[in-house]
């Protein structure tokens, strides 16, 4: 008898485009795996300080809020696969091209910018695998596209071998570089691999000749959607605590490494190893047994997770390895429940007929909801690298209270 998994079985009834994305996004997952875990130390041994560090994120974020709300504009006017070629070069070589040669606060000032108009090219990217997809098969396609990603997990040590060999700033530059190239050649065989959705090719064709302002007052009906609509809303509300945990943990957990427990900079790495391969895990053993259907336990418990993970980095640094490890992997066992489920849900609870629209407007809301944190952030761990940790703890549990509501709520 052959053993066949779950997520083995929707990948071989998936279109071109879906598996296209799922396929190549290892090309984005391992440059950003390798990179990633050193961004916050490259920058302050570049001389910038915690504050600086937190006002980029903030940056990004005010640039990311904004561009959502254009992103299903130009997506429906040029194309999904346009969209996502043009402004994945913008939002993700750019920068790493920007970072690579960076030698003081405004060349991450520019990357920060060209990285905030990375919510356009996600709006066209989700569109492209989405549409063509039924929806009882979505929270196991975008469980393997974070599978996809997860594959940096396997390179991660190699970054924290160069830190060891070449010293910090001269390997990440090295590895900045990388993530231009293999970013870039991703974009292109991703652009070339898929094909243009009907759904987009239909909007194309009403939208051609039609200003974008005129297509901004248009827009107001999205916004109806939203606002009308009170499941999107607790989504929302909810995802808040999931995207200041996702967004800003890896910004401030550096600091945490380096101010206060003091660990060499190459255990960045051995530690994104470890959050990469529990991720993973986790993808394989508990989202295959999670539906949108029966999400409440599930969700409630990512949350907690979430909290926990927060409170072994807020603890005296009395066993700074073991509270580390354990931090990692229940922040990694929350990112692999509640990450596919909030993604799942939200595309569940969006008409057809305005995805794009919709998407880009949710994506940017999220955002403009944790832009001050950037910088709230930075400010604190000035003071005290444990404050932001405090923060993200309370949010976190605030959110397992939104979770029963939720569920009363989903259609």
């Amino acid at each position: 008898m052959v053993f066949r998994h779950p997520l083995a079985e929707t990948f071989q009834r998936l279109g071109k485009n879906a598996r296209a994305c799922i396929l190549f996004e290892p090309m984005w997952g391992i440059p950003n795996g390798l990179v990633s875990p050193y961004a916050t130390m490259f920058q302050l041994a570049l001389g910038l300080t915690n504050p600086e560090v937190g006002n980029l994120v903030t940056i990004t974020l005010f640039v990311s809020s904004l561009a959502g709300q254009l992103s299903g504009i130009l997506t429906d006017k040029l194309g999904r696969r346009r969209t996502m070629l043009l402004f994945e070069l913008i939002s993700y070589s750019l920068p790493c091209l920007c970072y690579a040669v960076a030698g003081n606060v405004y060349y991450f000032v520019a990357g920060a910018i060209f990285a905030g108009f990375a919510t356009i090219p996600g709006t066209a990217w989700n569109c492209l695998f989405i549409e063509p997809t039924h929806p009882r098969e979505h929270v196991h396609v975008f469980t393997m596209i974070n599978l996809a990603q997860l594959t940096a997990a396997f390179f991660s040590p190699l970054a924290g071998l160069l830190v060891t060999r070449f010293d910090l700033v001269p390997a990440v530059r090295g590895l900045y570089f990388f993530s231009f190239i293999v970013m870039s050649a991703k974009t292109a065989i991703v652009f070339l691999r898929c094909e243009e959705t009907e759904r987009g090719k239909t909007r194309m064709a009403e939208t051609r000749g039609v200003p974008i302002h005129k297509q901004l007052r248009q827009a107001a009906s999205s916004y109806r959607e939203i606002f009308g609509s009170r499941a999107l809303l607790l989504i929302l509300a909810a995802s808040f605590a999931y995207q200041l945990f996702f967004r800003m943990s890896p910004a401030f957990v550096g600091t945490i490494i380096m101010q206060r427990m003091r660990l060499p900079d190459s255990y960045a790495a051995y530690f994104a190893f470890l959050k990469s391969f529990i991720n993973m895990v986790g993808y394989f053993v508990i989202i295959p047994r999670v539906s949108t259907e029966r999400f409440r336990n599930p969700l409630m418990l990512g949350f907690g997770a979430f909290a926990a993970a927060a409170f072994f980095l807020i603890l005296p640094p009395v066993f700074p390895i073991f509270q580390l490890f354990l931090s990692v992997v229940l922040e990694a066992l929350a990112l692999s429940i509640v990450h596919p489920l909030i993604q799942a849900l939200t595309a569940g609870q969006i008409s057809g007929e305005n995805r794009a629209n919709v998407f880009g407007i949710i994506n940017g809301l999220q955002l403009l909801a944790i832009t001050p944190f950037g910088s709230v952030f930075g400010l604190l761990s000035a003071h005290s690298t444990t404050l932001p940790y405090v923060a993200m703890m309370a949010v976190s549990l605030g959110a397992i209270a939104l979770v029963r509501p939720l569920q009363k709520v989903i259609r």
